[in-house]
């Protein structure tokens, strides 16, 4: 399906693309995923830089212009076209770029990669989420390939309202090989997690990311 423009019940929807009012460059901001407490992640189009913020903020300091820009190659959104009677409407592709350790980022065609075992955590200093001053999210990814290659991916993103304190926000993954080991590949991307951000939740998240894999018959 195509991204929606934003409406009542949605206010800033996947897809959506925005400009910061106080911006002059007019950098184009993507919504790229929606989280539990009203908050919005979005990337810089065409580049890999991210960002979060809660919906309110979001809507109060950007400005709407349009659905996501799909790049050559890709399929394309386009005004339904009408005649007559029929009405023809084309449908995104719906892309995701991940960050590798080590290399270049990759960019799929999510339907191409399905996710064969994925988990996360989340906490907070509060009763709710949006009350909070800090929050931690912690996420594990495996998407696979047809072909048998592999995709372990995963991100660990603080945000702190503290002063004096840092928000941290880290990416790492691996791109394997048709028969790699899996189990070890979570593995490892957990351990770079952990050492990172020194958070004893990422081996919790790990081992039970390995628990969610696909059984091997023996």
């Amino acid at each position: 399906m195509a991204p929606q423009a934003p409406h009542s019940r949605n206010k800033a929807p996947i897809g959506s693309r925005w400009v910061l009012k106080t911006d002059k460059t007019r950098r184009v901001w993507v919504v790229i995923d929606r989280k539990p407490g009203g908050v919005v992640e979005y990337q810089q189009e065409g580049r890999a830089v991210f960002g979060r913020d809660y919906l309110r903020n979001w809507l109060e300091n950007s400005t709407y212009i349009g659905a996501e820009a799909i790049p050559p190659g890709d399929a394309h959104a386009v005004t339904p076209l009408t005649t007559g009677a029929i009405t023809m409407t084309t449908t995104a592709t719906k892309t995701r770029t991940i960050t590798l350790t080590g290399r270049a980022p990759v960019k799929i065609v999510e339907a191409d990669w399905p996710v064969i075992a994925h988990g996360n955590s989340e906490s907070f200093d509060n009763q709710f989420r949006f009350q909070s001053n800090e929050t931690t999210d912690i996420d594990i990814r495996v998407r696979q390939h047809a072909d048998g290659r592999a995709l372990v991916y995963g991100v660990y993103d603080h945000d702190t309202r503290f002063p004096g304190r840092q928000c941290a926000l880290w990416r790492c993954g691996v791109l394997l090989e048709p028969g790699a080991d899996l189990a070890a590949a979570v593995q490892s991307v957990g351990d770079e997690l952990l050492g990172l951000s020194g958070d004893a939740e990422c081996t919790a998240v790990t081992r039970a990311r390995i628990a969610d894999l696909p059984p091997v018959t023996i």
